[in-house]
């Protein structure tokens, strides 16, 4: 399991409350997808080595969705020390941070 950079289990931290950030997105238009790209862009914009620019390859070293998630909180990734030689690692640290601690999944 990856080290998240808390030294307590993620079970045993109480959960963040984050207000939910608007996104001007319309359900079932191109808009949506694009509001949703524009979004994404914004919230992981300076992060090194990550650059969106669609829903498919950018994503699949890991990197932007670690930063999505340190964007939000920082403590829980520690985003310096990845790699995008290791997507694995690297999805399953910002998925298990994000169900366990930021309840967004």
């Amino acid at each position: 399991t990856p080290a998240i950079a808390s030294s307590a289990p993620l079970s045993s931290l109480p959960p963040l409350n984050i207000a939910p950030r608007a996104a001007r997105v319309t359900r079932g238009s191109s808009m949506s997808t694009e509001g949703l790209l524009k979004w994404l862009k914004a919230r992981v914009n300076g992060y090194n080595g990550v650059e969106v620019k669609n829903f498919t390859t950018s994503w699949k070293d890991g990197l932007a969705m670690c930063a999505l998630v340190h964007s939000e909180a920082p403590h829980l990734i520690p985003f310096a020390e990845l790699s995008s030689e290791e997507p694995i690692k690297n999805l399953n640290l910002a998925f298990e941070a994000a169900y366990s601690r930021l309840l967004l999944i």
